[in-house]
């Protein structure tokens, strides 16, 4: 008994798969697609469907498992496709809507970080906790493990990376590479608060000196005192010692 006999049977097609032949033929042979129809329930007292092709038995096989993805257009093929690939087909799309040259050279400096460390990743496999461990090696004074030392990213450099990120993970969504666009979840860094800048008692002596005679100086001494800023208590001090000192 040959080979061919002792293989088993092919599996059967589930009803709600059927094999279509194209017009188009290939190497002489007709072309054959696999259509999906599954029941998404009734509107307006018709039964809804949702009908799809796909190349192979196997990606028919794999849509009708879950009906309710299919259904809702949240069903994706598996892929190989990498970040770094989503990165240059995103910045190329950029670059043919004739946005500015140093707007898109600039996207593309601030995702090559993002390309040397996540690049070779599935983009159907990135997840929040490795953009989360991106950006805690970004805003730490360390090296990332494809990368020399660093200074620390400031958290508007950061956010504007993550926001690039959300743009390109969204255009990957719409194009049904992706599930979910998980840059989104990443929480935002709020702002490095600047430290308090008061003035010296020497730049105090030059505004008194400037509103001496000023009709409006006793505003000055009414304000500063109540406001319990550190530069208003420098103020108030100076013009104390002034007053004192006449």
């Amino acid at each position: 008994m040959n080979k061919r006999a002792m293989a088993e049977p092919r599996r059967q097609l589930p009803p709600q798969i059927k094999p279509v032949e194209l017009a188009k033929r290939k190497n002489g042979r007709p072309v054959v697609r696999y259509q999906l129809t599954v029941d998404v329930g009734e509107i307006d007292g018709k039964r809804k469907q949702f009908r799809k092709r796909y190349p192979t038995e196997k990606a028919a096989r794999r849509a009708g498992r879950d009906p309710r993805q299919v259904a809702t257009g949240t069903y994706v093929h598996p892929s190989t496709r990498t970040v770094a690939q989503a990165c240059e087909d995103w910045l190329a799309g950029k670059r043919a809507a004739d946005r500015a040259e140093s707007t898109v050279d600039g996207y593309a400096e601030k995702l090559s970080v993002v390309i040397a460390e996540l690049g070779d990743r599935e983009v159907q496999k990135l997840t929040k906790r490795h953009l989360d461990d991106l950006v805690i090696a970004l805003r730490r004074r360390a090296a990332l493990p494809t990368d020399k030392p660093r200074k620390p990213w400031s958290p508007r450099s950061v956010n504007y990376l993550l926001g690039l990120l959300v743009a390109m993970l969204e255009s990957e969504q719409k194009q049904g590479h992706v599930v979910r666009n998980v840059a989104a979840l990443v929480d935002r860094i709020d702002g490095d608060a600047k430290p308090p800048d008061p003035l010296s008692e020497a730049e105090v002596e030059k505004v008194l000196a400037h509103i001496e005679g000023d009709r409006y100086a006793i505003a000055w001494s009414s304000r500063w005192p109540d406001s319990g800023s550190p530069r208003s208590a420098a103020c108030a001090g100076a013009m104390s010692t002034s007053k004192r000192s006449r």
